[in-house]
């Protein structure tokens, strides 16, 4: 009996991991042609993007992000788009002009 009961214990956690752990794909139910970038009307395509940290430490960095290159890959920031989950990696379009800017910017140091 109590082996059954950490059997069903270990088999609860290791399922919450996984799916806690997963991606959240953005892209999921999009119909048509690939998007088009809004600011540099290119094809946009899914890429799995990290989401991590505050971004109220650079508030700059996301106005200037939000200008220059919104659909950038890589790295988001907590909240940095409306549709960024908190702390989960995410599947969604990228333009590769916005991440080419994006890696550009932070090619110098900035802090």
């Amino acid at each position: 009996m109590k082996m059954n009961r950490m059997k069903i214990i270990f088999i609860i956690i290791s399922l919450m991991l996984i799916l806690g752990c997963a991606a959240i794909d953005l892209t999921t139910g999009h119909k048509g042609s690939t998007p088009l970038c809004e600011i540099h009307k290119c094809e946009m395509h899914p890429e799995h993007i990290k989401v991590y940290g505050e971004s109220v430490y650079v508030l700059s960095y996301i106005e200037i992000a939000k200008i220059n290159f919104p659909n950038h890959g890589g790295h988001l920031y907590n909240n940095e788009k409306v549709n960024t989950p908190y702390e989960r990696d995410i599947v969604d379009f990228v333009c590769p002009k916005c991440h080419e800017g994006y890696k550009k910017y932070w090619s110098v140091k900035r802090f």
